[in-house]
């Protein structure tokens, strides 16, 4: 029993040491900077928004996000691995989460309908800054008659940075209408950080992607073909309408 426990006391630093520490995402002085461009009117502009300051709201204290001008863009604040966000328009206790770092790897992470949503399709450790962080990447899916069909899409959470749309914009995929950009991030120190940096940064662990298939399916999850890529040629053996392929779409006329 002894050595039993010398063996547990010898190993469990190590077993510490190998899970590096969560790094939180609201951190006082931390700058987004966006472009926003209007595809209506095809103007575009710059702007920031800064975590400055705190507030205390129903004994809890929530960090300010705030636009250029000084006014409020959000409440939010950080519980352990989680990121919340206060919806004062609903009720002045009402929260949403933002951000869940304790998923796994098949977690559903978001639902946009009964049959369709966002789930956890890998976690990498990248090298941010000097600082070993989980990089999440997360597949669309769609249910249909054929089972599930899952879509490769390119939204993105760094652990202490947030997603790759912005810091209230988890899946940015999801969303319609104007574009916005997230530039860069400013950090308290100066330092930036950029998500098309960290695409280029070589995951320490990097789990092995599935080999892709060629199969097609359609917008109800029914494989329709096993074809290899489609050339217009190829297309041409389909009915009219839209369809997958390698977690793409692509339009048959």
């Amino acid at each position: 029993m002894r050595h039993y426990l010398l063996f547990i006391i010898f190993v469990m630093p190590i077993s510490l040491i190998a899970q590096p520490a969560y790094i939180p995402v609201l951190e006082e002085g931390k700058v987004w900077h966006y472009t926003y461009s209007n595809w209506a009117t095809g103007k575009t502009y710059k702007y920031s928004q800064s975590l400055t300051g705190d507030t205390l709201v129903a004994g809890r204290t929530y960090m300010k996000y705030l636009n250029q001008d000084g006014s409020i863009s959000g409440l939010l604040r950080e519980d352990a691995d989680k990121v919340y966000i206060l919806n004062t328009n609903v009720s002045p206790n009402a929260e949403t989460m933002l951000y869940d770092f304790s998923l796994a790897v098949g977690d559903y992470a978001e639902k946009v309908s009964e049959n369709e949503g966002i789930l956890l399709a890998d976690i990498s450790i990248v090298n941010v800054m000097g600082n070993a962080r989980k990089e999440y990447n997360f597949v669309s899916y769609i249910v249909g008659e054929g089972g599930r069909v899952e879509m490769e899409i390119q939204d993105i959470w760094v652990e202490g940075m947030g997603s790759n749309g912005g810091l209230l914009t988890p899946f940015p995929s999801i969303l319609t209408g104007n574009f916005v950009r997230l530039d860069y991030i400013e950090m308290p120190d100066g330092t930036q950080f950029s998500f098309d940096d960290i695409l280029r940064v070589e995951p320490s662990t990097v789990k092995e992607k599935e080999a892709k298939s060629d199969a097609i399916y359609d917008l109800q999850g029914r494989k329709v073909s096993q074809s290899n890529k489609v050339t217009k040629y190829q297309s041409n053996m389909l009915p009219k309408g839209i369809y997958i392929q390698n977690g793409k779409k692509f339009v048959v006329k």
